[in-house]
């Protein structure tokens, strides 16, 4: 009998599948609030694309220097760092720094884990991050570094804006 009761108050607490109707209006919801976060002026976009850009052929430059990693292509950078990462900041740049790098764990991930699984990324055998993480764990600390660039990416526009006064 008490089988009984348990099993029947369990399948109260089930939810219902959404409808179809429902679910395309909860995705609406979702890409409205997301095109309300990127909207904004001209001037923001290009002091995000001075900051990006070079900054992305820098943390590349360095990767290929130091033998550390690299892209494949030399225009991976516009597309990493100005098509993702831009967008990718204006989406959080609102919240506490602290948020914006949970986040940014989020976003980096998913563009490390593929790159380096592909091979768009290239990871150089025998680099100081291999002597002293391990190959393991390459992906895993250059998902933890990078995150770190959306809040710094997010301070320093914030910055140049104040310091441009606009």
């Amino acid at each position: 009998m008490k089988e009984k009761r348990q099993k029947k108050a369990s399948t109260k607490n089930i939810r219902p599948a959404l409808s179809k109707a429902s679910w395309l209006d909860s995705l609406s919801g979702f890409l409205q609030r997301v095109i309300r976060h990127l909207k904004t002026d001209t001037t923001t976009y290009l002091i995000y694309v001075l900051i990006y850009i070079p900054m992305g052929f820098v943390m590349n430059g360095l990767g290929q220097y130091f033998k550390i990693g690299e892209y494949a292509y030399w225009w991976q950078v516009l597309t990493c760092y100005g098509l993702y990462l831009i967008p990718a900041s204006l989406l959080v740049r609102r919240r506490s720094y602290f948020d914006q790098y949970l986040s940014g764990l989020l976003i980096i991930a998913i563009l490390e884990l593929p790159a380096y699984s592909l091979g768009t990324s290239i990871a150089h055998d025998h680099s100081i991050l291999d002597r002293y993480l391990t190959p393991r764990n390459y992906t895993l600390f250059m998902t933890v570094f990078f995150a770190a660039f959306i809040p710094l990416g997010n301070w320093t526009a914030s910055k140049v804006r104040r310091w441009s006064g606009k």
